[in-house]
């Protein structure tokens, strides 16, 4: 065991607080993300699933949970997401099949689907939770009667437990579906249909908090937690107008309000997670807007600064990660007020 392998286990041995990972929906800005990750692991020898006793993650978000909780490969899907729109993002549905499918999708979810498939097969939750050993809570919301969906460990007494009869890969895509871009999925044993958790808990911080406090009775003094976001949504509201062809005033002021309410439920919830923890929450996410970025698309600019941001900020980020030490609190609650 060299050095670095031995400072690590002894910063889990000695850490006294119940930790989160919770990770933001975004569709293909989750880059943002996983790029801190691949760095994390590159330039520090550290392996996020040694860190954290609960992930949260929700969309794109649960895709990178998969990731850290399943242990795969991580450079491979480094490069995935940068090919995401080439492939994922690549079949549109013609006009008819959009309206034949809930919500109008945009594209096409074979290939989407079929990437579930290949790499979780027909893994169960029983069979999942033997294997990754951690709290999990994944993120999706039932469209057929308006209630949040959390497809999670059992020890959540609070959250219905039927959710996790479906596959593993069923979850991720139901996390995932986001209206106007994928169709819902049909639940296995029942008559609903799941779709994007981001429609509720696009950030979802607090789903990890609420239920560390109430199910595992932590207390909110040993809650630390880790979130991974992007806390800009620039262009999102001009690409609902254009996948559902919005003409008139009245629904170009809709598109515009539902953008802006996935941006105010997204920071809200790390408002209170920055209240209630204090410096004990450490937000890892963009702090300014970046032109012509969308869900279906990255481009050069966002790779970039993903890139930059990671240069700036890894050293505070480490120092969280290994001593809970955050030295940007003060600074958030301030840009938060303002």
């Amino acid at each position: 065991m060299n050095n670095n392998e031995e400072n690590i286990n002894r910063n889990i041995k000695i850490s006294k607080k119940f930790r989160i990972l919770a990770i933001d929906g975004g569709g293909v800005k989750g880059f943002f993300t996983i790029h801190a990750i691949k760095k994390l692991m590159d330039e520090y020898k550290i392996d996020l699933y040694d860190y954290f006793d609960m992930i949260v993650g929700t969309s794109t978000g649960a895709i990178i949970a998969i990731l850290i909780l399943l242990k795969l490969d991580i450079e491979k899907y480094h490069q995935e997401y940068e090919q995401i729109p080439n492939r994922i993002f690549s079949k549109r549905l013609d006009i008819l099949s959009q309206t034949r499918k809930p919500f109008f999708p945009q594209f096409d979810s074979g290939e989407f689907k079929k990437t579930l498939d290949e790499e979780l097969g027909d893994l169960n939750f029983d069979d999942f939770e033997k294997k990754v050993k951690k709290s999990f809570v994944f993120c999706a919301s039932n469209v057929s009667n308006g209630k949040p969906v959390m497809f999670a460990s059992k020890q959540f007494e609070s959250v219905n437990q039927k959710h996790r009869k479906e596959l593993v890969r069923n979850a991720i895509y139901a996390s995932s579906a986001a209206p106007f871009y994928f169709e819902p999925i049909k639940s296995s044993f029942t008559e609903d249909y799941f779709a994007d958790g981001g429609l509720w808990a696009n950030n979802p911080v607090m789903v990890g908090v609420i239920l560390a406090l109430g199910d595992l009775k932590i207390k909110i003094e040993d809650i630390e937690v880790l979130s991974f976001g992007q806390n800009y949504i620039e262009n999102l509201e001009f690409e609902i107008k254009k996948i559902i062809n919005f003409d008139s005033m009245r629904n170009n002021q809709f598109s515009s309000l539902f953008s802006s309410s996935l941006l105010v439920n997204q920071n809200f919830d790390s408002f209170c997670a920055s209240i209630l923890l204090r410096e004990n929450y450490f937000r890892y996410s963009p702090e300014q807007k970046i032109p012509d970025i969308k869900v279906s698309y990255i481009d050069k600019n966002f790779i970039n600064y993903s890139k930059i941001y990671w240069s700036q900020n890894k050293e505070n980020l480490v120092k969280f990660i290994k001593s809970g030490q955050n030295a940007k609190y003060y600074k958030g609650i301030e840009k938060m007020y303002n």
